[in-house]
């Protein structure tokens, strides 16, 4: 649903935000979704995942650069420093292996 969203944006955004709100709108939301692109790098969920996101945003024309990649992964480091537990949750959640 993560590429859905930006179609769904491009397609209906108009009819609820005038241009300088859907383009806020849509910057907030590719901030979102490079952020799960790194937590899934970050889960090791693996190269496929990966380019399949990639692979989505470039046909969207919303390619990130490696700038994003980076306030994305700052931001993600930022969020596991303020919330640890989350952290945790998530990579238990992600089958990532870990020692017993």
């Amino acid at each position: 649903m993560l590429r859905e969203w930006l179609s769904f944006l491009d397609e209906y955004g108009p009819r609820f935000f005038d241009s300088t709100e859907l383009a806020q709108v849509k910057k907030g939301y590719l901030q979102h979704y490079f952020g799960k692109i790194v937590r899934g790098a970050g889960a090791l969920k693996g190269r496929d995942f990966i380019d399949f996101h990639l692979e989505g945003l470039r046909e969207a024309g919303c390619a990130p650069t490696s700038i994003d990649l980076a306030y994305a992964t700052l931001r993600e480091m930022a969020g596991a420093v303020r919330y640890p537990g989350k952290v945790f949750r998530y990579l238990r959640g992600s089958g990532v292996n870990r020692p017993h």
